[in-house]
């Protein structure tokens, strides 16, 4: 149980960011912005200063906006006929149009030295890491480790680190409003201020929940990547229902060869979670004709995709709409569809997609599925002791290797209280071999007296 507690190489890093907190996040991002802001400005000082000063305009003038928009509420709710209101409104409704005309100039402006200054930022990187893996000592280009490293800094590292250049443009564009939108409502009413703090934890806290999750769902392609350059993949993967996307399953299946056996998710249309009306599953899709036939024999009008979707861990979908002529007369029609127009659309992914979503969703239904996936409930039920028995997702200790040592005493002590609950066997435990020491003394025929690891022997 210890080796296989020992930290595997694709995912030193990877556990960090799948677990990261609000605070850890919050901590380290001064160090991972000023990182950036280095480069930045190191690469092209000019696009970086406008970019900045761009910035704080931007941020300026959407505070004064916002002044501006309280001040055209005060003179439409005042007394007096509407038409004399509107006209008292109008020099301010053009003030608020000339602020947020010139916030949208700003924030291009930022978007033209952001794309002046990514690739530089981008080269430099790169430059620097073709520098640091140049200058290394012949025998380290042999070393696994470093090999594995050098790896996971170009695959993973250069990757996001050119994707946070956007990002971190992205965190101050929302910072500065954040601050000004803070400093108008002080000076409406300090009171609303806890308000706009209410309004936005939740926000925070939802969208690193969210790129947890999908952090945790982007893991397996890569995983089995690595396998492969080792030649350590498995036949057969078993994992939760995380990691049981469409696309990866059939990614593994195609260029790695491997089964990944996991609860597929259920059909999520609100038909199929209400167990009322017809789902997706009661429609008959022919590829082939690029038709869908309805529960009472109507024919798609239309057939659309298949289309990319925004998250990497769904599948493309192809979308058949039928027409307000043949859902309106339907006698069936409030069991099928409760949009406005009254028509229904249909998606679903490609035809291969499909076929594995159907198998795989029929097999899982089988005892022959339940009894082989059944085999990770003992390495769940293992996770689940070290994490609420033991404590084991909280450190005692700074550093990897301190809390490396920390996970093998554990998984020791596990051990000992597994082997302490077995039954006791009538004929006894085999002897342990004697060690080199008492071979030794054997050997020279040196008394020595007997202990447990020589009893029966």
């Amino acid at each position: 149980m210890t080796e296989g507690l020992e930290e595997a190489y694709w995912s030193v890093h990877d556990g960090a960011a799948a677990s990261a907190s609000v605070r850890q996040v919050l901590s380290r991002l001064p160090k991972n912005t000023a990182v950036i802001g280095r480069l930045a400005w190191q690469a092209d000082r000019r696009s970086t200063l406008a970019a900045v000063v761009c910035q704080l305009a931007s941020a300026a003038m959407a505070a004064f906006g916002l002044i501006a928009s309280v001040k055209v509420l005060q003179h439409l709710f005042a007394a007096g006929p509407t038409p004399d209101r509107v006209r008292a409104a109008i020099p301010q409704i053009l003030i608020v149009a000339g602020f947020l005309a010139a916030r949208a100039f700003l924030e291009a402006a930022v978007a033209v030295a952001q794309a002046r200054v990514t690739p530089k930022i981008r080269t430099a990187l790169e430059c620097e890491f073709l520098h640091l893996t140049a200058h290394v000592r012949l025998e380290a280009v042999e070393d696994p480790d470093w090999h594995d490293e050098v790896h996971r800094a170009n695959d993973r590292g250069l990757f996001y680190a050119r994707m946070i250049v956007g990002q971190v443009v992205s965190l101050a564009s929302a910072t500065l409003g954040l601050i000004g939108t803070a400093g108008v409502l002080g000076v409406l009413h300090p009171a609303l201020l806890p308000l706009l703090l209410l309004s936005v934890l939740p926000v925070g806290a939802a969208a690193v929940r969210s790129a947890r999750a999908r952090f945790n769902s982007q893991v397996l392609p890569g995983i089995h990547t690595r396998l492969a350059r080792r030649g350590l993949l498995p036949a057969e993967h078993l994992v939760d229902s995380g990691y049981t996307s469409l696309p990866h399953l059939e990614q593994a299946a195609r260029d790695h060869q491997v089964t990944v056996t996991g609860p597929l998710p259920a059909n999520p249309t609100r038909q199929h979670r209400q167990a009322k009306g017809f789902a997706r599953d009661d429609f008959h899709i022919d590829y082939d004709r690029q038709q869908v036939t309805c529960p009472q024999g109507q024919v798609s009008a239309g057939w659309h995709g298949p289309y990319p979707t925004s998250s990497p861990t769904a599948a493309p979908l192809i979308v058949a709409r039928f027409t307000k002529g043949q859902c309106r007369p339907c006698p069936a029609r409030t069991q099928c569809t409760t949009t406005a127009d009254n028509a229904r659309t249909v998606g679903f992914p490609p035809r291969e997609l499909r076929d594995l979503q159907l198998r795989i969703r029929t097999e899982q239904q089988t005892p022959e599925w339940k009894t082989r996936y059944a085999v990770r409930s003992g390495v769940e039920g293992t996770v689940n002791e070290f994490a609420h028995g033991h404590g084991m997702r909280r450190c005692r200790y700074r550093g990897q290797g301190k809390a490396h040592i920390q996970h093998v005493l554990t998984a020791i002590a596990v051990n000992i209280e597994r082997l302490s609950g077995l039954p006791s066997t009538e004929a006894g435990s085999p002897p342990r071999q004697p060690t080199a020491f008492q071979n030794y003394l054997d050997q020279r025929q040196i008394p020595r007296p007997k202990s447990w690891r020589t009893l029966g022997s």
